[in-house]
């Protein structure tokens, strides 16, 4: 949990690397079964050349941040809007990071938004925008 809510504040970062047997783990526990995930030869000869994580792995790492940073108040009461603008290829090194953006006073405390960026080398590939009222 955060002790101090301010803008500028970085929530905790996180760095992965996603191999291909979790690809599979996170197929199998939310049903997704598009090859270009899921089957590494087919996507070899798509033209991104290989397999790609699923977009929600890294909200799920925004989530996180949210959750530590906030508790049970985010899954209560948090919102999340999520822009994709570009894929992760299986084994690309992504940098999570977050950083409170905005702090307004609201009816019953104060809203605070949360600015996500999601990685892979120079490239963002994942941002969101999360809000709650604190």
């Amino acid at each position: 949990m955060l002790k101090e809510i301010k803008e500028g504040i970085e929530l905790a970062s996180f760095e992965r690397t996603v191999n291909q047997d979790q690809i599979y783990l996170f197929a199998e526990l939310s049903g997704g079964d598009d090859p270009l995930h899921v089957d590494p030869e087919f996507a070899a000869k798509s033209p991104f050349g290989a397999t790609l994580v699923f977009g929600l792995m890294p909200v799920g790492y925004f989530h996180t941040q949210m959750y530590e940073a906030f508790g049970d108040a985010w899954l209560k009461k948090g919102k999340m809007d999520i822009k994709f603008t570009a894929p992760i290829l299986v084994q690309q090194h992504m940098v999570v990071t977050a950083v409170i953006s905005a702090v307004e006073p609201v009816e019953g405390g104060k809203q605070v938004t949360v600015k996500h960026t999601c990685m892979v080398g120079d490239k963002v590939v994942t941002v969101a925008d999360s809000t709650i009222v604190v």
